[in-house]
């Protein structure tokens, strides 16, 4: 009952943390939008930004775990406090490679904190399929490439899976092309309504498995 409490009362104080950000952001008053940031970092997570952005995401998730638990709710306020940070330092001429590392250590955030589906949909979600978007803006490695098609597909965001398949295959990477033909056939087993709402309807399924396998019946 108190680690629920608790995580409801968290999750209370960062959706008025973020209201406060939007504001700011809306009014293009970004020292604001960063000074409710670097509060919000030290009341709910004890944390200073300065060593947040320090730290690998490793060392992060590892400050959260106790027991072998991870704190989940701690894991998603800070994800969703450098998605924040990432996009203030977009808007005032901050380094590419400062963004990146910032999205970067979201998402592996957020990958941590997907174990708990239920708390991740309801409250973060946004903020973490915007984290894939960005990072997919980049040239990335294989590995990444992969854990956010994966991420994508587990909250069934289809067609955004589909475009980072497209890229692993016009890079040629091993396998893609067997990742491809497998992940459409999942697609294939999936309700006519899940599909639409993943934003890539059975006819664009289809499509794309006879274009792979050259075969006119998928099925």
């Amino acid at each position: 009952m108190f680690e629920r409490d608790f995580m409801m009362r968290m999750i209370k104080q960062m959706a008025h943390v973020l209201k406060q950000i939007l504001n700011y952001k809306k009014r293009g008053q970004w020292e604001n939008a960063q000074m409710v940031i670097d509060v919000a970092s030290k009341q709910l997570l004890n944390l200073n930004i300065e060593v947040i952005e320090r730290l690998e995401a490793d060392a992060l998730i590892e400050m959260f775990t106790y027991n072998s638990e991870t704190e989940v709710e701690k894991c998603l306020t800070l994800a969703t406090l450098l998605v924040e940070q990432a996009e203030i330092f977009e808007n005032t001429g901050q380094a590419d490679v400062k963004i990146f590392e910032l999205y970067l250590k979201s998402f592996q955030l957020f990958n941590t904190a997907s174990n708990d589906l239920q708390l991740l949909k309801r409250n973060y979600l946004n903020y973490a399929v915007h984290c894939c978007d960005k990072l997919s803006e980049y040239k990335i490695e294989t590995g990444l490439m992969l854990q956010i098609l994966k991420f994508y597909k587990q909250y069934n965001f289809f067609a955004k899976a589909e475009n980072v398949l497209y890229q692993l295959l016009d890079q040629n990477e091993k396998d893609a092309k067997e990742y491809a033909i497998n992940f459409y056939k999942h697609l294939l087993k999936c309700d006519d309504q899940t599909l639409i709402k993943g934003d890539l309807p059975r006819d664009e399924v289809i499509e794309g498995l006879i274009k792979l396998t050259g075969q006119q019946d998928p099925y």
